[in-house]
């Protein structure tokens, strides 16, 4: 495996080929290899592409704690760069509030959230999913965001019978306070 990696590493061409080093970079994350993964990021001329920004972020979910001030650096980027804008960006904000929320920050994963609504990006179920697990890891004082949110999911009748928004929504109102409610 490394002998395939250091060809690869070798050839200029092959470490900015963005699919190539997506595929490297998930498979050394699954393997537990995160400063490989590191590499072949900062090896990418263009860090504005949404599936590598996607997979250094689920890294640093895998890493926690350890890794949040590099994430919290690339979120900067990823502000200054307008992406945070951007719909075509939801994997990469999708992976921001999951990362905050597994290393330990759920309150910033409601902001990251919050800035998205106000930036008319549009959540995925997977949006959903991440940020009320970390309303959850927040608990009773984030009830009424929770609601907030579940009224959002009413509303857009598109993940009120997502199986995972579901779950997620019983999980919120268990740890919030009100499992009653998760029964309606």
């Amino acid at each position: 495996r490394k002998q395939y990696h250091q060809k690869i590493d070798a050839h200029k061409d092959l470490t900015s080929n963005v699919r190539l080093s997506t595929a490297r970079m998930k498979m050394y994350t699954f393997c537990g290899e995160y400063e490989q993964c590191q590499q072949i990021f900062n090896a990418l001329k263009d860090n504005s592409d949404p599936v590598p920004l996607h997979f250094i972020l689920i890294t640093y979910s895998y890493i926690g704690q350890a890794a949040l001030e590099k994430g919290k650096e690339l979120h900067e980027q990823i502000i200054q760069n307008k992406l945070d804008r951007d719909q075509t960006f939801i994997v990469v904000l999708n992976s921001l509030i999951q990362m905050y929320d597994k290393c330990g920050e759920p309150n910033k994963s409601v902001e990251v959230f919050d800035h998205m609504i106000a930036n008319n990006v549009i959540p995925s179920e997977y949006t959903y999913t991440h940020i009320l697990s970390a309303i959850s890891k927040i608990g009773p004082s984030s009830l009424e965001k929770g609601k907030q949110i579940h009224q959002q999911i009413t509303e857009q009748h598109k993940y009120h019978d997502n199986i995972f928004v579901l779950n997620s929504l019983i999980q919120m109102y268990n740890k919030c306070g009100e499992p009653n409610k998760s029964i309606d």
